[in-house]
């Protein structure tokens, strides 16, 4: 969860990440060679330690013979934060480097959509590969 230490949420992470690729394996998708290009997620974190959990849930899902994954597509996910209104344009400028830069993100979109409460947003970005080398 969001409360969680680093410790706790990385090995949440990595659990995440397992389940994740069983699920996805577990659809079908695998008899015709055909591999995701849309990667929908909404986890239990915030910031940086989203972000993180997401750059786990990429390369378990490219990882393999048969990888759940295409080599390139599109992730949309919903981040959130605990900042003040006033400190959530920084936030974003912040998110959006992190995603930048951990993740390989291009072309990344931070958008206040309806569905949205004050202090969330939906990025959608590119991907390409795996994440850099941490």
């Amino acid at each position: 969860g969001a409360g969680a230490g680093a410790g706790a949420g990385a090995g949440e992470a990595e659990g995440v990440a397992g389940h994740v690729k069983q699920t996805i394996v577990c659809k079908d998708c695998k008899h015709d060679g055909a591999r995701a290009s849309l990667l929908l997620a909404d986890v239990g974190c915030s910031g940086e330690e989203a972000v993180d959990v997401l750059r786990l849930l990429l390369c378990a899902g490219l990882q393999g013979d048969s990888p759940a994954l295409a080599q390139r597509g599109t992730v949309v996910m919903r981040l959130r934060t605990g900042k003040r209104p006033r400190a959530v344009k920084k936030w974003l400028k912040d998110m959006s480097q992190c995603l930048e830069a951990k993740l390989g993100g291009r072309r990344i979109e931070l958008l206040h959509l309806l569905v949205d409460k004050d202090q969330e947003r939906t990025t959608v970005f590119s991907w390409e590969g795996p994440p850099p080398e941490a």
